[in-house]
């Protein structure tokens, strides 16, 4: 039987969480000079390299230095820094953000857009010591600034994906929804653009969401009246 590759322990070097930093941030593959930081002798950084390569979590080609399916999974899950992976769901904030017939969108940048889900509904991680409508509120004001609207709170989703390689993504997220005034997007960031998708595309069968089949299922509930307060939608990728 295969090991779920997140079990593994893929860094055990400060230098190793600041190489997979870098990667997971750029849109393709880096040479060895531009993935070395200044001061970090070639000797060193090499050791490291080599290390991560060993343990499956980077790949160096002819054009040079990558991220691969499982260091990508390794950097979205726990963080380039994290030297333990942690096998419980992810707790999530997720909004349905509408503007007349368009649905907002995050898409992901750099080498994790590659492996990894392309869309999802924008939010984040849902802070410890905050309720759910706290971070919900939070994440609205980070998009839209204070005077945005209140989310009205939609459901509890726990989303199960799992993968040929025995990989599982678990996460349980709070959703919420609101509408919006103005199609302006919100800023992009160093992990994220944002896009105003328009609804009719937005569907299983469209190759576009291949990848990130958990947004059109989630978004049919909503349109069918079928979404229940608890959701769990479970996906198989091969």
């Amino acid at each position: 039987m295969k090991r779920d590759p997140m079990r593994r322990l893929f860094i055990d070097h400060y230098l190793q969480g600041a190489l997979l930093a870098r990667l997971a941030a750029s849109g393709g593959p880096l040479r060895f000079s531009e993935l070395k930081e200044d001061g970090i002798d070639n000797s060193l950084f090499m050791y490291h390299a080599n290390k991560l390569i060993s343990r499956g979590a980077i790949e160096k080609s002819t054009d040079g230095f990558h991220l691969t399916a499982n260091g990508a999974r390794w950097v979205n899950a726990v963080g380039p820094d994290m030297w333990q992976a942690k096998p419980t769901p992810r707790p999530l904030v997720q909004l349905v953000i509408t503007y007349k017939d368009t649905l907002l969108l995050s898409s992901r940048k750099g080498q994790l857009k590659e492996h990894l889900n392309e869309y999802m509904f924008p939010g984040g991680l849902h802070k410890q010591g905050m309720t759910a409508d706290e971070n919900a509120q939070r994440i609205t004001r980070q998009l839209f600034g204070q005077e945005s609207f209140i989310p009205e709170f939609l459901a509890v989703v726990e989303s199960i994906n799992s993968y040929a390689d025995e990989f599982v993504y678990h996460s349980v997220s709070h959703v919420f929804q609101g509408d919006l005034a103005t199609d302006k997007l919100p800023e992009a960031d160093d992990r994220f653009d944002f896009e105003w998708v328009p609804l009719h595309v937005i569907r299983i069968d469209n190759p576009q969401f291949q990848k990130s089949q958990f947004v059109p299922l989630f978004l049919e509930k909503i349109q069918s009246g079928t979404l229940q307060p608890r959701e769990v939608i479970q996906l198989e990728y091969k």
